[in-house]
């Protein structure tokens, strides 16, 4: 190590407060040391594993609880004398304050004792060292506590994310049903004899992910898991099943709680993959022990995840959303005799119930509301046809705040008056609406008129943001875990709008495959040839590739996913034309690649043939097409400014040979010939588009190339 950072470190545990603090961790490790390596490490917050690293590097030390007589290996569990407990304190007060590991030498021991006052060598601890705190969190300095927490940040975040998802997965065979998670820290189930809920208590510290019927997932750290009424529960551990009939040995400590199986519609069947990819989400919980502690343990808040469908669960009051129209109103402020200035507020959201409907008619019905609001949960609605003079029917189809300050007899209807009384002002405040529609309406009443300042409605307008970060957040969590069944069955699949299509990892796979076996294709073709001679030689191998004319003019004219859509159909039409444009729809293959780019495989058809078919697509493709954007049979649009210019590329089966004897695998030549298609596509951008490019071995200039084909076969 350098000698400047070696006096780095000599300056900086010389301050009497660095020596305090270590001094601290010192005495606390003295009082309480047991010197196994779990408890070293629960005695100086680094991880067992860390541990270990340190040892690697030399810069620990630990005696082994056993001894071969025989060879003098140390074997056992790691045993750490004080010296080591105390170099561990010295080690975290560096990392903490930002030196890095390796500017940390080996004999930091001996630099911690040279820079000791004297009275304070040999690690003697002064009269002055003030008791440690029952809470020693508690008592550590802001920016400590902030680093502390940084360095918990992503073990909280994975571990509810973790049980949040094995929850979801497994409530994809149990809908609607309240599912939990047990994740014994300390032992094994199996050994402690777990069978019944009356027996969880045998587990000791476990993690608990709780997934409740709303949709809300729960996650904590408990040293007594157990249920008031344990009747209600069952309990099985987490492996292969059908019917709640295990299929294999319990294998892992993880168990499953479910309703008794009478509360249930069905019974749980869980198949080997989701059984696996459960395990290895949990796994890293298991292996990093006390992390967990240090998230869930005593001191520290629950971790609790609200993912409700606030349009599905019917007369459910969101706790994040109902305590959000209470402190609006206590926002509001007091009169003299403790009165609240505005009365109550309601967070209104449409109903989505009946599906999709124009702005116009959707009814928005009441989701939260404060403690002294007139309206229910999920039963009062408002109706437009029926609600005409409601402003928060206007707000939310305006855009805009509507404010009251005095509202005039004309909207003082019977109605209005029975539900709300007799109210003075009121405002309406849309949210979520700067880029489209509402997705939802902040709705506050007072009895006394004029309200709502400009500095109210401000303010109104940020709540706003607090209520749409709420909603949005439950919305995102809710797709997060939408169709988990797909990422199991189909993991290579993301976007299912061109499911039609075969992708490029088939057309990567299929030219691999047809470069590999070039016999056996020239074989099945010659069995066909006698009967049809159209295609030409037998022994070649033809590929189209399609690319559709100024998409990036028409995604700025239409957007984006109009864009998508389009290429879709133009994908569905160049389906619909192979049929009728090849007598043999068997030998030709379509492959979405990505965006508006298409390739074909025509196994047996010549250069010229393949040239003819790619003419006939291009002159096909030069049409309007109808962009289907709603399920509505009135909502197409028409896009007429279509158009494309292809590739066509043959190899001979001598070529393709060649090819594998030129390069190192089939592998390199399927990625040569993708490249080649996509370089004469370029060639095709080059001659203004809406044109075939194809290999002519006579052009003009006597230099063969790739140039504009034409009907005629000549070089335009």
């Amino acid at each position: 190590m350098e000698d400047y950072t070696r006096q780095r470190i000599q300056l900086h545990l010389r301050n009497e407060e660095v020596q305090a603090r270590i001094l601290e961790n010192i005495h606390r490790s003295r009082a309480d040391a047991t010197v196994t390596i779990g408890r070293a490490a629960q005695l100086s917050g680094f991880s067992e594993s860390k541990l270990r690293d340190l040892e690697s590097q030399h810069m620990l030390n630990p005696m082994r609880s056993k001894e071969n007589k025989g060879t003098r290996e140390s074997k056992g569990q790691r045993q750490y004398p004080l010296e080591e407990l105390d170099k561990l304190a010295v080690i975290q007060e560096l990392l903490e304050s930002r030196f890095a590991l390796s500017d940390i030498p080996k004999d930091i021991g001996e630099i911690w004792d040279e820079v000791l006052p004297e009275g304070r060598q040999g690690r003697q601890l002064p009269e002055t060292v003030p008791a440690i705190s029952e809470d020693p969190v508690g008592m550590l300095s802001i920016d400590r506590r902030l680093a502390r927490e940084k360095s918990l940040l992503f073990w909280r975040y994975y571990a509810a994310q973790a049980l949040r998802m094995s929850l979801m997965l497994i409530s994809e065979f149990l809908p609607g049903c309240a599912i939990g998670l047990i994740l014994p820290l300390a032992c094994d189930p199996v050994e402690v004899g777990v069978r019944t809920t009356d027996d969880l208590s045998r587990l000791g510290e476990s993690l608990v992910g709780w997934l409740d019927t709303s949709g809300t997932v729960h996650t904590l750290l408990t040293h007594n898991p157990s249920f008031q009424y344990e009747t209600d529960y069952c309990v099985y551990p987490l492996g292969i099943m059908r019917q709640e009939r295990l299929l294999e040995k319990p294998i892992y400590h993880t168990l499953i709680v479910l309703d008794r199986p009478d509360k249930r519609s069905r019974r749980l069947s869980l198949d080997e993959a989701y059984v696996q990819t459960i395990r290895r989400m949990l796994a890293p919980l298991y292996e990093e022990v006390e992390f967990m502690r240090r998230c869930f343990g005593p001191g520290w808040h629950d971790h609790r995840e609200v993912a409700a469908d606030l349009g599905k669960v019917g007369y459910y009051q969101d706790s994040i959303l109902e305590g959000l129209t209470d402190m609006v109103v206590r926002m509001g402020g007091t009169f003299a005799n403790g009165r609240h200035h505005w009365k109550f507020s309601v967070i209104l959201l449409p109903d989505n119930s009946a599906g999709k409907v124009p702005l116009q008619e959707r009814t928005l019905v009441v989701r939260a509301h404060s403690k002294e609001s007139p309206y229910i949960v999920g039963e009062s609605k408002f109706i437009p046809q029926k609600s005409r003079t409601s402003v928060g029917i206007r707000a939310y189809q305006s855009g805009r705040i509507l404010y009251r300050p005095h509202i005039s007899l004309r909207e003082r209807t019977r109605a209005f008056i029975d539900v709300e009384g007799e109210i003075q002002s009121n405002v309406a405040v849309p949210i979520g609406g700067e880029h489209g529609d509402p997705l939802a309406v902040l709705y506050v009443v007072s009895d006394s008129v004029e309200a709502f300042s400009l500095a109210d409605r401000q303010l109104l307008r940020i709540v706003g943001r607090f209520i749409e970060n709420a909603i949005t957040t439950y919305d995102v969590r809710l797709r997060t875990t939408d169709d988990l069944k797909s990422l199991i069955h189909t993991p290579d699949v993301v976007d299912t709008l061109f499911n039609e299509f075969r992708c490029e990892n088939d057309f990567m796979r299929d030219v691999e495959a047809l470069v590999s076996d070039a016999h056996a294709w020239e074989e099945d073709i010659k069995e066909e040839e006698s009967a049809n001679e159209e295609s030409g030689r037998s022994d070649v191998v033809s590929f189209i590739a399609i690319d559709m004319d100024n998409q990036i003019k028409l995604a700025r004219k239409y957007g984006d996913h109009t864009i998508r859509l389009l290429d879709r159909a133009i994908g569905l039409r160049i389906q619909e034309l192979i049929a009728p444009l090849t007598t043999r729809a068997s030998q030709c293959y379509l492959y979405h690649m990505y965006a508006d780019r298409f390739y074909l495989i025509l196994r047996g058809y010549s250069r010229e043939k393949a040239c003819e078919k790619a003419g006939q697509f291009k002159v096909n493709l030069a049409r309007s097409i109808a962009v289907h954007q709603h399920v509505a049979a009135d909502s197409a649009l028409v896009i007429s400014e279509v158009s494309a210019h292809l590739a066509v590329t043959s190899y001979s089966r001598a070529k393709l040979s060649e090819f594998l004897q030129e390069y190192s695998s089939a592998a390199e030549v399927s990625a040569m010939i993708s490249q080649t298609l996509d370089a004469v596509l370029k060639l095709g951008i080059g001659e203004g588009g809406n044109v075939v490019m194809a290999w002519n071995p006579e052009a003009e200039n006597g230099i063969p190339g790739y140039s504009r084909w034409s009907q005629l076969g000549e070089s335009e």
